[in-house]
C-alpha cells in the first residue's frame, strides 16, 4: 500500500517523465529542489518490487552538503558532470515528497533577475550556498583517484633491447660475411666449385704473364 501511494503522488519522478534540466530553465518556475541520485534510485526499487525491497523513509540530502553544511555541487557542474549526482525535483513534487518522506536538508536553485541585469542574463544560486573550500578539496581529491588504484589489475609489458630481439628472431643477420662464407664452404659438397671462382691452369696463366 504505501509502494501504490508513493507511486501514485509522484508518478513523472517514477517513470523518469517530464524532469526539469537546469541548462534549459523551465520557464514556469523559479526554483527547483535537489535530491541525491541515490535516493531516487533506492525508491524506485522500492516502488517496483515493495516485497523484495527495504522501503525508502527519508530523503538523505546530508551526502550532497559538506561538512560545514555548504553545497557540493556549482550550479555549472550540476548541468555537466555532476548530474549524474542529482535528480531536480519539481516544486510540486516536493511538496508531495515532504509529506511522504523525512527529509534532512532541503536543497534549492533559484533563478532571480537581478534589476541592473538584462531579461537573458537572470542569476542563477543556490540554497545553501556552495562551499568553496571544500568544492576545491573535493576536486583535489577526484585527481588523486584517478592516479591511485585499488584492487585493479594491471598489466606490465617487458621492453627489451632491440639488438637482442633481432638476435633471437633472427640470428643469420647477426654474423659476419667471413663467417656466412666459411659456413657455405663447409656446407659445399666435396669436388664441387664455387661459381664465383674459376680456376685458371698454371701454364696458360704464365703465357699471359710473359712480355
Amino acid at each position: 500500500m504505501m509502494a501504490g501511494e508513493q507511486k501514485a503522488s509522484l508518478p513523472n519522478l517514477f517513470q523518469d517523465k517530464s524532469r526539469p534540466c537546469l541548462s534549459s530553465w523551465p520557464e514556469e518556475v523559479d526554483e527547483l529542489y535537489v535530491v541525491s541520485r541515490f535516493f531516487v534510485e533506492e525508491w524506485r526499487k522500492f516502488v517496483r518490487r515493495p516485497t523484495r525491497c527495504s522501503p525508502v523513509s527519508s530523503v538523505g540530502n546530508r551526502d550532497l552538503l559538506c561538512p560545514h553544511g555548504g553545497l557540493m555541487f556549482t550550479f555549472a557542474s550540476m548541468t555537466k558532470e555532476d548530474s549524474k549526482l542529482i535528480a531536480l525535483i519539481w516544486p510540486s513534487e516536493w511538496e508531495a515528497i515532504q509529506k511522504l518522506f523525512v527529509v534532512d536538508h532541503t536543497i534549492r536553485v533559484l533563478r532571480r533577475q537581478p534589476e541592473e541585469a538584462s531579461p537573458d542574463s537572470p542569476l542563477y544560486v543556490t540554497e545553501p550556498e556552495l562551499c568553496s573550500d571544500c568544492r576545491e578539496g573535493l576536486l583535489c581529491q577526484q585527481q588523486r583517484d584517478l592516479r591511485e588504484y585499488a584492487q585493479a589489475t594491471i598489466y606490465v609489458r617487458k621492453v627489451v633491447d632491440n639488438t637482442k630481439v633481432m638476435k633471437d628472431s633472427a640470428p643469420e643477420l647477426n654474423v659476419s660475411s667471413s663467417e656466412v662464407e666459411e659456413e657455405r664452404e663447409e656446407a659445399r659438397p666435396e669436388g664441387e666449385q664455387d661459381p664465383d671462382f674459376n680456376q685458371v691452369p698454371l701454364g696458360l696463366l704464365l703465357f699471359f704473364l710473359e712480355p
